[in-house]
């Protein structure tokens, strides 16, 4: 078990489900027989991370209807909050996916930022030709090279353009616009 979870003295009963969904437990059984390494482990849990994150968020609902369900029959007072019982707080689908693969929170973290950020880096990672660590810095640059400096400067401005919905559509024709203007030169 991650460190977060064995501090916490609870043994997860969240996670022996989740072993259940036949596609994680394909995943977590390959990498106890295959000898993977962290970053490839990495990888399979940022991969498996939108399966667990659907089930753990299925059974948010369903423990918030119920609890709305006995709220409302008159069985309970007021809406319960934290953890159920035996389950530490905080536990989120990323540590779950991390414990299954053996992996650190944080590891899992940045797997999904590469697969977000560069793909072709996240496959080199995920088929063990390049760390996780070599991968980020192929990302981010070396704080001495100042064009990757600039070009990290130019990378963040865009990721925050295109994620904000009210520029989004115009800047990406501008930018489509700029691109084919480039290419052409």
């Amino acid at each position: 078990m991650s460190s977060r979870l064995q501090r916490s003295g609870h043994r997860v009963a969240t996670v022996h489900h989740l072993l259940a969904t036949a596609r994680v437990y394909v995943f977590s059984v390959n990498q106890q027989r295959r000898e993977l390494s962290t970053s490839q482990r990495a990888a399979i849990a940022a991969q498996i991370l939108p399966f667990i994150s659907a089930e753990v968020q299925a059974k948010r609902v369903a423990r918030i209807a119920a609890t709305q369900r006995q709220r409302q029959e008159g069985e309970i007072q007021s809406v319960l909050t934290g953890s159920p019982p035996g389950q530490p707080e905080g536990l989120t689908a990323r540590a779950i996916a991390a414990d299954i693969m053996g992996v650190a929170d944080g590891y899992v973290a940045e797997a999904v930022r590469l697969q977000r950020d560069a793909p072709a880096l996240f496959e080199q990672m995920r088929l063990g030709r390049i760390s996780l660590q070599s991968a980020l810095r192929r990302v981010q640059g070396t704080a001495a090279d100042g064009l990757s400096a600039e070009a990290r400067a130019l990378r963040q401005r865009v990721t925050a353009l295109l994620h904000d919905p009210a520029s989004t559509r115009d800047f990406s024709a501008r930018l489509d616009e700029f691109l084919k203007e480039f290419e052409g030169q």
